[in-house]
């Protein structure tokens, strides 16, 4: 509409029973009213869809998750379109390895130099420190990464992680905040254990009508438990947890368990290493493998002294070497072993979500992330539903 026209013939309307110049005068105040009238919609307008842009571009806004291994990390995204992206495979340099598998020894009276405070008030003020972070070189880079995908400054990420045993786990927390604080990228709480976010991206939580709608179908699924299987060159780690109405927690105190010598280098050094023309060469190598495998999965299973898991419900593997068919193989014999059910070992829910086991755990991270994003903007917003 040409507003200046408008606004020019309004200016000469004659108004019955008036002189010219009154009516010329009355048109004029006309004219003003109704520019003014017309601002004020246009301003609304812009007001209006300024803040569906704004609000339509925060809804745009993918999950970003990253996850650590022993030995690389990952980082992928989660649209709006339900679609997983992933984004890069990064190799960890040794610092970073020997960090995440525990090698990596800090002596607590060299980290800061003449301070005279406690180790925690040192950590916090003394300025002369040498401590090192290992994780803020691989976090940049991911950061990045997913800043060049995106092609807009990220904000926020998710990180989950699994190798890190749990007498470790208070300090790997404090490293990724402040690997991610230097940079000005916001991490949601704590970083996340893998196994979790993958059971709820799967959706395979348990549903109770205490936790839907008044209304719905009752609902009363029974509490189940998952075994998280964490299988890369270096290590093996696994992890059992319970789950009962959504709801995902550990089953032991320490929760997570990791041999070494169990990765899929390892396994591969101990055929080599031994005479080729021997023919019981892999059986040996397969029964160490499976005797450590053992130790592991009777640790994980032991609730108390008197009482031990029967059954597992659901396997879930993750890790770059998480396809081979080896590890497969000898997982399920094992598991036939010690449990009832033979560990329902079924790996076409992961591989579906995730065709490349590398990829598994920053999927995961990249669902739960934009979760958190969008229950933040509910809450926001006033949404009911999350407030």
């Amino acid at each position: 509409m040409d507003f200046e026209h408008l606004y020019t013939s309004t200016a000469h309307i004659y108004i019955k029973g008036t002189s010219p110049a009154s009516s010329l005068l009355q048109g004029h105040n006309i004219s003003l009213i109704m520019r003014s009238y017309f601002i004020l919609i246009a301003i609304s307008i812009w007001l209006d869809v300024g803040l569906a842009t704004e609000d339509k571009g925060k809804d745009k806004d993918p999950g970003i998750g990253i996850t650590l291994y022993d030995g690389y990390a990952t980082v992928s995204a989660f649209t709006e379109n339900d679609k997983y992206i992933d984004i890069a495979k990064i190799e960890g340099g040794a610092t970073y390895k020997a960090y995440m598998l525990g090698e990596l020894q800090q002596q607590d009276l060299t980290q800061f130099p003449y301070c005279p405070l406690s180790k925690q008030l040192c950590e916090r003020f003394w300025p002369f420190s040498t401590t090192v972070n290992a994780l803020t070189p691989i976090l940049h880079a991911l950061v990045a990464a997913a800043r060049s995908f995106i092609e807009r400054p990220v904000e926020s990420v998710l990180v989950s992680l699994d190798a890190i045993p749990f007498d470790r786990w208070a300090r790997a927390q404090e490293d990724v905040r402040s690997a991610l604080d230097s940079i000005h990228v916001h991490t949601w709480s704590r970083p996340y254990r893998i196994f979790p976010e993958l059971n709820w991206a799967l959706g395979m939580g348990g549903r109770c009508s205490a936790y839907l709608w008044p209304g719905e179908p009752y609902y009363n699924d029974p509490g189940k438990f998952m075994l998280g299987v964490e299988y890369t060159r270096r290590s093996l780690v696994l992890s059992l947890w319970e789950e009962e109405c959504g709801l995902v927690w550990p089953r032991s105190e320490h929760g997570i368990y990791s041999r070494r010598g169990l990765g899929f280098d390892a396994r591969e050094a101990c055929v080599n290493e031994n005479p080729s023309k021997n023919s019981d060469v892999q059986a040996y190598c397969d029964d160490l493998f499976k005797s450590e495998l053992r130790e592991l999965l009777r640790n994980s299973s032991q609730v108390s002294k008197y009482k031990n898991i029967s059954t597992i419900d659901s396997v879930l593997i993750t890790g770059e070497r998480a396809d081979d068919e080896s590890i497969k193989t000898l997982l399920s014999e094992v598991l036939e072993e010690l449990y009832a059910n033979g560990g329902s070992l079924d790996l076409s829910l992961t591989l579906k979500f995730s065709p490349d086991p590398t990829f598994a755990g920053s999927r995961a991270a990249a669902f739960a992330e934009r979760g958190e994003k969008i229950m933040k903007r509910r809450r926001e917003n006033g949404d009911p539903r999350d407030l």
